[in-house]
């Protein structure tokens, strides 16, 4: 997560709001699940392989760990996450909730694949993206 205020990496314009769908908290976490998963033991070979993809990406894990990164987003952000996620625990969401509070956690039914689960939750998403890139010289539609 590197949106912020100011611009985007690439100098285009700010980046309005962030819609974020499963994240993982710390990319370190995600590879032991894996290994763990893959019966690879940690402190000989899995340890090897995390400096290894360390070495890979040109930087190690915790500068870019989403539950880091996400204190410097500088625009609104909605977290939205399946509770019977499977893939990324939605502990995960919790955290990086607890990490920014400025941003606001859609907790949906559903797993790591939220296509179908987010169709019940499109308007609160909508509704979102629209308040968070609202033009300061927009004024509210009458009621």
């Amino acid at each position: 997560m590197y949106a912020s205020s100011g611009g985007t990496a690439f100098g285009g314009p700010p980046v309005g709001a962030v819609v974020s769908l499963s994240a993982f908290a710390h990319p370190e976490e995600v590879m032991r699940r894996f290994l763990a998963a893959h019966r690879i033991p940690y402190p000989v070979v899995g340890a090897a392989v995390l400096r290894h993809v360390q070495a890979v990406i040109g930087t190690r894990f915790d500068p870019i760990a989403p539950l880091h990164t996400i204190r410097a987003v500088r625009c609104p952000v909605l977290l939205v996450h399946g509770r019977g996620d499977a893939t990324v625990p939605f502990d995960d969401a919790l955290r990086l909730a607890r990490a920014a509070p400025a941003a606001r956690l859609l907790a949906v039914e559903g797993g790591h694949d939220l296509r179908e689960a987010l169709a019940p939750h499109a308007a609160d998403i909508v509704a979102f993206l629209t308040a968070a890139t609202k033009r300061p010289t927009e004024s509210a539609p009458p009621a």
